[in-house]
């Protein structure tokens, strides 16, 4: 009984103590549960700042505390504002109230930090750099009259205003860019003195007229500039052209145009183009075509511009609406959209739409590894000829007329698809105090091309029997600008390889001259009254590579034809002709001022010298122009020099801060010594052996319209850009972690019965044929402003 009544007690013992050590432990988690969620409420982390999932996060709208590269914010802007408007030096005049006469802002948008602080901010946790505006400002009020522009900060709440680094602290009246206040006046001068002097005779000419024209209206909108050069005085001159306000205006262009002198505060209009002859004025005008003419009646009937809309018309494809395909997101979105910035699968880039310069992606890096740090739009010319004065002087460099509001709203279904994540963005100029707001003015997507990444198929029976193939999925980032006439697609697009491609694709609708023999050696002609001008297309990019760090140097792989003795032909002395290439290192920037000879082809390439992979070969990027062209203007002369960076299709220069566009809004009018040369960037001949390098590449093509460009240019064939390829970089293709490819291969080759193995890594193939719901229809119904400015704006 004795050892019955210890065996219990011992087993007691042994229950009580393991009762004890459970209390204590669910009074240990209780306490760990408990100090964890106090933690937490004390250390919340806005939403923002948390680590976002692998995919499918999208956070848009502002940020209270803007990333580096962020736009300006809507307080920053209403800072900056009031800054500048209580800055009693300034003298500023508040919109609406912007005159000629007047100072007023003309423009304000973020100023980039200095490279160095920014990547001390970036990767060494360093604090971040002042966010700061660059402000333009034109002083009509100022004897004499100027334009200046300012870097102001600190943002939100500006204690200071500064030159800016690289630029002059004073820029000529004459040479601003043409702004709402003058446009405005000049176009209201024309048409006064044009239908006030000519109205009768403009109305028997063209059976329209400017006002009060019922259903045949005339406008007078569209102008081309001369610049000093060009026109040989230092003074602001700008051709007006006539068109029927039609749909596609220029598509009606008529021969009627005048030229408008605004230098001084009374505007003098000083020519009129009529029909092959050139007048001193609508007096010389009125005097030599009517006075002496017998003409009672002009040959140019209230002809049919339906050939200009673009709307449906002809036999349709099928006799019933049928539905296009449509892509599809089976598991939802596989990026992130933080703000301003990007990630998707390896990738991640942050991106700004400037106001004067447009779209610009910074900081790209693949794997956490920087390659690029800037990429951007630096200016888009499009060059005219013609026989009249109005195209022929039609030399246009669009940063002249802000290209960043010129991003049109992005239509789901048509610019991009539908499940797009789109993205607005916001501008201060110089019609108001608040920033407005384009709605879809980015898009970001998945893309599947339907073509293969890569494929192979094997067919050696019993040993090698395999196939695998990678479909090619690719993240686009989009915005369309539509600059006047044309339309330009410009896309940013991420590989899953590391491979990036920069297109852009021109379309929209084409500019016309009136048709008269003269005018046939400029174009075709496209209708019983007009010709296609021949133009040309000039678009240019900065490329900031960053290959392994900052160091980078740059060479190019020359591919060159050798003979060699063929000793294994029976005839004597015979030779073998083949290629062979070396690597050609350049040492300054002239010597790596690029311009392409079909003789000598050539692989373009940036690399770290320190950095090379297991066979001593330099970890390189490859840049692969696609649509390189060539400007045919004679260098120095006219309007050439403004865009001199169009006499190479690529330049290398070592990075500067006060380089950091090619282009400037002074460009069309600044020709005689621009305020941005970017020759200068190369003639100082810096080496470019182990520093920070910038890429400028040049791409375009000259455009020869035809009648298929009626009523507007599609896009097959007008697109042009570059691609930045990994050469060496990697051990292999980065492509092949994708789990998006297939291989299949026989489970027994030496069985044809047994089988096929299929290897889908994982990825299911079975979902619903359904694209996410868009609300835009919904939107613009309501809205209309989100896609059309109204009439009062």
């Amino acid at each position: 009984m004795i050892g019955e009544k210890g065996e219990i007690d011992r087993a007691n013992r042994w229950r009580c103590l393991a009762l004890f050590l459970l209390l204590t432990s669910l009074i240990f988690l209780a306490v760990i549960i408990y100090m964890a969620t106090e933690i937490q409420k004390d250390n919340k982390t806005p939403e923002h700042d948390r680590p976002y999932p692998e995919h499918g996060k999208v956070k848009l709208g502002e940020p209270s505390e803007p990333s580096v590269f962020h736009d300006l914010t809507t307080a920053e802007i209403r800072g900056l504002v009031s800054y500048l408007t209580q800055e009693e030096s300034l003298n500023i005049t508040r919109p609406p109230s912007n005159t000629i006469n007047t100072n007023y802002r003309y423009l304000a948008e973020l100023y980039l930090p200095n490279k160095a602080a920014v990547l001390e901010h970036l990767d060494r946790g360093g604090q971040q750099p002042a966010r700061e505006a660059i402000v333009t400002i034109f002083r009509g009020a100022k004897n004499p009259p100027d334009a200046i522009e300012r870097l102001v900060g600190p943002l939100p709440n500006p204690t200071y205003i500064k030159e800016v680094p690289g630029r002059p602290s004073s820029v000529p009246f004459i040479l601003r860019p043409i702004n709402m206040p003058e446009y405005d006046k000049a176009a209201s001068f024309a048409k006064q003195e044009i239908d006030t002097k000519l109205r009768d005779h403009i109305r028997a000419f063209y059976g329209a007229a400017l006002t009060d024209c019922g259903s045949e209206c005339l406008i007078l909108t569209y102008f081309s500039s001369m610049s000093p050069k060009v026109s040989g005085e230092q003074t602001r001159k700008f051709w007006f052209w006539l068109s029927r306000d039609k749909e596609n205006y220029l598509l009606n262009n008529l021969d009627f145009s005048v030229l408008v002198n605004t230098a001084n505060s009374d505007f003098a209009l000083e020519k009129v183009w009529f029909r092959g002859s050139t007048y001193d004025g609508i007096d010389d005008f009125k005097s030599r075509v009517f006075l002496n003419s017998t003409q009672t009646s002009w040959p140019d009937p209230n002809h049919d511009t339906s050939f200009s809309m673009a709307e449906k018309r002809g036999k349709p494809f099928w006799d019933e609406p049928l539905r296009n395909p449509a892509q599809v997101e089976p598991d939802g979105k596989r990026y992130n959209v933080n703000y301003n910035q990007v990630t998707y699968m390896r990738w991640q880039f942050d991106f700004r739409m400037s106001s004067a310069y447009g779209p610009q992606v910074y900081d790209i890096r693949y794997d956490g590894q920087r390659i690029i740090y800037e990429i951007g739009l630096q200016e888009m010319c499009v060059f005219y000829s013609a026989n009249n004065p109005a195209q022929m002087f039609a030399d246009f460099f669009d940063s002249s007329d802000l290209i960043g509001p010129k991003a049109s709203p992005l239509v789901p279904g048509v610019d991009c698809p539908s499940h797009a994540t789109f993205i607005d963005a916001s501008f201060l100029t110089e019609t108001s105090d608040e920033p407005f707001t384009t709605r879809n003015v980015f898009c970001v997507f998945e893309l599947n091309t339907g073509d293969p990444h890569r494929r192979h198929f094997n067919y050696e029976p019993l040993t090698q029997t395999s196939y695998e193939g990678m479909e090619s999925i690719l993240l686009v980032f989009r915005t369309i600008l539509t600059v006047m006439n044309y339309d330009y697609i410009i896309d940013f697009r991420f590989f899953q390889n590391s491979a990036l491609e920069v297109r852009v694709v021109s379309t929209g609708f084409i500019s016309t001259s009136y048709y008269r023999p003269e005018e046939t050696p400029y174009g075709y002609r496209l209708n019983d009254y007009i010709v296609g001008s021949l133009h040309h297309h000039l678009i240019h990019f900065k490329v900031d590579l960053d290959v392994l760090g900052t160091s980078n140097r740059f060479a190019t792989l020359d591919i060159e034809p050798e003979s060699v003795d063929n000793t294994w032909s029976k005839i004597n002395g015979e030779k073998y002709h083949q290629t062979k290439f070396s690597q050609n290192v350049k040492p300054d920037e002239m010597s790596a001022a690029y311009k392409y000879d079909f003789n000598s082809p050539k692989y373009l390439t940036f690399y770290n010298n320190a950095s090379t992979n297991k066979y001593g070969v330099h970890r390189s990027y490859r840049v692969l122009p696609r649509g390189m062209t060539k400007s045919l203007l004679a260098e120095g002369f006219g309007n050439e020099p403004s865009a001199s960076w169009s006499r190479y299709q690529m330049a290398v220069t070592r990075r500067k801060e006060t380089e950091p566009f090619s282009s400037s809004q002074y460009a069309a009018l600044d020709t005689t010594d621009p305020v941005v040369k970017f020759q200068d960037f190369l003639d100082d001949n810096e080496s470019i052996l182990d520093e920070d390098l910038v890429a400028w590449l040049t791409v375009g093509m000259h455009h020869i319209p035809h009648t298929e460009d009626l009523p507007v240019t599609p896009t097959p064939g007008m697109d042009v850009g570059f691609l930045l390829l990994p050469f060496n970089y990697f051990s292999e293709d980065a492509g092949v972690a994708s789990r998006n490819a297939i291989r299949i291969e026989p489970h027994d080759r030496k069985n044809s019965g047994a089988g096929l193995k299929v290897e889908r890594y994982g990825v299911k193939q079975d979902f619903s044929c359904r694209s996410t719901d868009n609300s835009f229809w919904d939107d613009i119904a309501r809205d209309s402003t989100i896609l059309f400015e109204s009439d009062d704006t």
